[in-house]
C-alpha cells in the first residue's frame, strides 16, 4: 500500500514530499558548510551527492506502511514572503514502532539566509502536529550539540522538554562536545494545545 503524499501548509510555509527535480533547490543547502556544520554525515560535496539524498527521500516515500523516514522539502508560500522559495529540509525518522504508536527522531536544517525568522520553529510545530494527528506518533525526540543554541531554541519554541545533558558526548570537528536531548510526548503535546 502506498503512503499518501504529505503536504502541510502554515501561515508562511509549505512542507511537502520531495519530487524529481528538487536537487537544484537542495544543492545550495546540502553543500553549504555553514548550514551543514552539524550534519557532516549528510552533507554533499556535489550534485551527485544531492541526487543520492533526493533518491533516498523519494524511495522511502514509496514504502507505504513500512515507511521509516519522512523527509520533507520546506519552501515559502507564494505571496507570503514574495515568490515561493526553497528554505530547507525537515523530517522524522522512525526509531521504534509498536501497536501503541511510533517513536520518532526529528531533524531539520535550513539555508542560513532564513535563520532567525522563526521559520524553522513554524515548520517544526506544523510537522509535529501532523505527526501526532496523522502518523500515530507517541513521542518525538530530537537533540543537538549544546553549542548550537539556534537549534535548541527551535526545540524550546516548539514545546519540547529538555530530557538530558550529556557532557563530552559527541566527537565533532576533532573534539568531544556536549549534547542536549529534547522530547515531546503525545500527552504533553495535547495538553499544550
Amino acid at each position: 500500500m502506498s503512503a499518501p503524499s504529505i503536504r502541510i501548509e502554515t501561515d508562511r510555509l509549505v512542507l511537502r514530499e520531495h519530487e524529481e527535480g528538487d536537487e537544484s533547490a537542495m544543492l545550495p543547502l546540502l553543500t553549504d558548510p555553514v548550514a551543514m556544520r552539524y550534519l557532516p554525515e549528510i552533507r554533499a560535496v556535489d550534485v551527485d551527492g544531492v541526487r543520492d539524498n533526493l533518491a533516498r527521500a523519494i524511495a522511502e516515500r514509496s514504502r507505504g506502511e513500512d515507511r521509516e523516514r519522512f523527509f520533507l522539502k520546506v519552501e515559502t508560500r507564494a505571496g507570503c514572503l514574495g515568490s515561493a522559495e526553497y528554505v530547507g529540509e525537515i523530517g522524522f525518522t522512525v526509531i521504534a514502532s509498536a501497536p501503541e504508536g511510533r517513536l520518532v527522531n526529528l531533524g531539520y536544517f535550513f539555508l542560513p539566509r532564513w535563520w532567525g525568522q522563526g521559520l524553522c520553529s513554524e515548520a517544526t510545530r506544523a510537522l509535529v502536529d501532523y505527526g501526532f494527528e496523522k502518523l500515530g506518533i507517541v513521542k518525538v525526540e530530537t537533540g543537538c550539540l549544546a553549542e548550537n543554541r539556534g537549534s535548541e531554541r527551535v526545540m524550546e519554541k516548539a514545546g519540547f522538554r529538555k530530557e538530558g545533558y550529556f557532557p563530552l558526548h559527541v566527537l565533532h570537528e576533532g573534539k568531544l562536545k556536549d549534547r542536549v536531548e529534547y522530547g515531546l510526548t503525545r500527552e504533553d503535546w495535547a495538553r499544550s494545545r
